[in-house]
């Protein structure tokens, strides 16, 4: 009789090759059941898969790769050698070599499981460890050097209950500085351990140094300093330079994935969260094992930090805040560029807010950070979108000039009314009785709305994407690159239309883009942009916020050159007749603008603008651009719903050239009744 064959026992290899591709796949369940049963008596499923999220976590682990490489069997024993790869955030790669031990029973090869398979030299008192190495966060200056946000003290004011000796006499004098009514600060501190140092609030620490000999003195007051980012002066370009914060937790993955611990406070909004990587540098960090007390067994990786950059803005503190002080409490924006680089020196925007308050509120418990959610952190300059009214003529005139339509010398007539499409649709001037016969180059200086009605229909009836065309090549309807929040605005045309409204184009659209109002939207920066490529000859500059980053180990600075996006489609003789119709509205006859800038010192050429609004109140406009003949600046205004382009915001521009220039301020005007633009 012959002897029955022996069956093959199944191969380890597939036991292990399941344990890797488990692993792999965070699949702990499935690399735990394959363990034998003498390990998964010491060792439980929970703590199985935590002993590897804490190992990959402390690693910063993003991709984990095992690789089985051979395997050799004895009997019912058998060890297989494997490749691991980590993938880390911070310290890139990190690889090893290992082997497994696996025995056959119960019909199956299972493993004989260690700490150390997750990685060579984790015996079961071991664990990884990483050890950060943060930078310090780099400042933001002006363009002179000037501190916007840099390294500051901040102070927690505390009290210890049981060291009080009088209420009534340490709430109040504490309050007098502080800022928090007296009932506050005791409810802050209510039912707390008479012991223990309670904070209820924060002061900035040159605050504390003027109150030092009070706070001193005062029985159960205590202070405790910290470093945090100041921005100053207070509220200064607070929507341009932004704030940090803890990290978002919708952001965790994408700051874990670039080597941050998490804990991190990053930069949230504005320059802040643009400079990032510059502001912050770059984590380094060592990976360690070490022992049940503390000691490091073996260093398996370290990467150094490397320094954080500063960065100087192209913003001037002195006239940023004069800009700010003129713009006042009024809701608006002012854009202050120079035309001929595109470096902004000043932008403001209002309502505005205090980052230090955001970072390190001294209202409310101390370690609370606030999330902004008023509207007053929105950025006007940038984000606001608004009708442009008369300051989109230049537009609307470059286009009926290019297309042969018209010329400088063409003469309207304007009755204070136009008829063009049809009697039951009259469009009006803003000059009721209309500005009778004028040529096109005065009509811009005048803001004649008849005129531009009729050049608009023209260039429309000739080819109905032209206007909107224009407007693209104008830098309007698209973001100008300027690296922070920003809206796109809109310039409507039949595509758009279609699409968003699910209308068809009619000449009226046209018509009323003519004098910037309709479905047309931009920003007071996308308008700044224009306004520099008109004052400059025709060069469109994307925005620069940034003039260099610095380097903190004093290596060279990386200057941040001016960038050309695109050329104006006009010719030099056409723009030249744009900028004397420029010039006629502040020094002309007929000028919109003339009786605003009487007696100022420098040449202006600008365009005033009243846009309609949902509200009873327009939007008042002023862009402008001086000298005339050598442009050194460009300002744009806009103050939300507040009546005339040249009763509102003319008066507030020339207050920013005079700044801007040196001249004392002129006072500004009561606002007057009687219709303008």
């Amino acid at each position: 009789t012959p002897s029955p064959s022996p069956t093959p026992l199944p191969r380890p290899e597939d036991t292990a090759a399941q344990f890797f591709s488990a692993w792999e796949l965070a699949d702990y369940d499935t690399m735990y059941r394959l363990l034998a049963q003498n390990s998964r008596l010491v060792v439980s499923d929970t703590s199985f898969a935590e002993q590897y999220r804490q190992a990959q976590s402390a690693a910063a682990t993003t991709v984990v790769r095992a690789e089985l490489r051979s395997t050799l069997m004895r009997d019912r024993a058998a060890t297989a050698a494997y490749h691991i790869e980590w993938d880390t955030a911070l310290l890139g790669t990190l690889q090893a070599d290992s082997t497994m031990t696996l025995t056959f029973s119960g019909g199956q090869w299972n493993i004989d499981w260690t700490p150390d398979l997750i990685w060579p030299g984790l015996a079961s008192d071991n664990a990884m460890q990483m050890t950060w190495s943060i930078p310090r966060r780099a400042n933001i200056y002006d363009r002179d050097g000037l501190g916007l946000a840099v390294d500051g003290k901040r102070v927690i004011v505390g009290i210890v209950p049981g060291e009080v000796i009088s209420e009534d006499v340490t709430l109040p004098a504490l309050s007098q500085i502080v800022g928090v009514p007296p009932e506050e600060l005791k409810a802050r501190y209510a039912g707390s351990p008479v012991t223990w140092f309670i904070p209820v609030a924060e002061i900035p620490g040159e605050v504390s140094t003027l109150h030092y000999p009070t706070l001193s003195t005062l029985p159960g007051v205590s202070l405790r300093e910290k470093n945090v980012r100041v921005y100053r002066p207070g509220s200064l370009a607070a929507h341009t330079i932004g704030y940090v914060g803890i990290i978002p937790s919708g952001w965790q993955a994408a700051y874990l994935a670039k080597g941050y611990r998490g804990d991190e406070w990053v930069g949230l909004v504005g320059l802040e969260q643009w400079g990032e990587p510059y502001l912050a540098g770059s984590h380094g960090g060592q990976l360690d094992i070490i022992n049940s007390q503390g000691q490091v067994v073996k260093t398996l990786a370290q990467k150094p930090a490397v320094l954080s950059r500063p960065i100087y803005t192209t913003l001037d503190r002195s006239f940023q805040e004069q800009v700010e002080e003129i713009l006042g409490g009024r809701k608006g924006a002012i854009v202050a560029m120079d035309p001929n680089t595109g470096q902004i020196l000043a932008i403001a925007s209002h309502p505005d807010f205090d980052p230090n308050e955001v970072v390190s509120p001294s209202t409310v418990q101390p370690s609370q950070p606030v999330t902004p959610t008023e509207k007053s952190y929105v950025n006007r300059a940038m984000a606001g979108l608004y009708h442009p009214g008369s300051t989109f003529k230049p537009i609307v005139m470059a286009a009926g000039l290019e297309a042969g339509l018209f010329t400088p010398q063409s003469v309207f007539n304007d009755p204070g009314f136009w008829d063009g499409l049809g009697s039951g649709f009259r469009k009006f001037c803003w000059l009721k009785e209309g500005h009778g016969a004028i040529d096109l180059v005065t009509a811009l200086s005048a803001s004649c709305n008849v005129t531009f009605y009729q050049v608009g229909y023209a260039v429309n009836q000739k080819d109905e994407n032209m206007l909107p065309d224009f407007a693209r090549k104008f830098g309007l309807g698209k973001p100008t690159g300027i690296g922070l929040e920003e809206n796109a605005g809109v310039v409507p045309d039949m595509q758009w239309k279609n699409a968003t409204l699910n209308q068809p184009w009619y000449a009226g659209d046209a018509v009323n883009m003519s004098i910037g109002q309709g479905d047309v939207n931009v920003t007071p920066l996308q308008m700044a942009v224009m306004y520099s490529a008109i004052a400059n000859g025709g060069t469109l500059y994307t925005p620069q916020l940034v003039a260099k980053i610095g380097n903190a180990d004093m290596g060279p600075e990386e200057i941040i050159q001016p960038e050309v996006v695109g050329k104006l489609p006009v010719s030099a003789e056409n723009l030249a007749a744009i900028q004397q119709g420029l010039r006629g509205v502040v020094a002309g006859a007929r000028g919109t603008a003339r009786h605003i800038f009487l007696g100022i010192p420098v040449a202006v050429s600008g365009k005033t603008g009243t846009a309609e609004t949902a509200t009873e109140k327009p939007d008042a406009w002023f862009a402008a651009y001086a000298p005339s003949d050598a442009p050194e600046l460009v300002v744009v205004v806009l103050i939300e719903n507040s009546g005339q382009g040249s009763g509102v915001a003319a008066p507030i521009a020339r207050q920013v050239f005079e700044a801007f220039f040196g001249y004392a301020l002129t006072p500004l005007p009561p606002i007057p009744e009687e219709p303008s633009d």
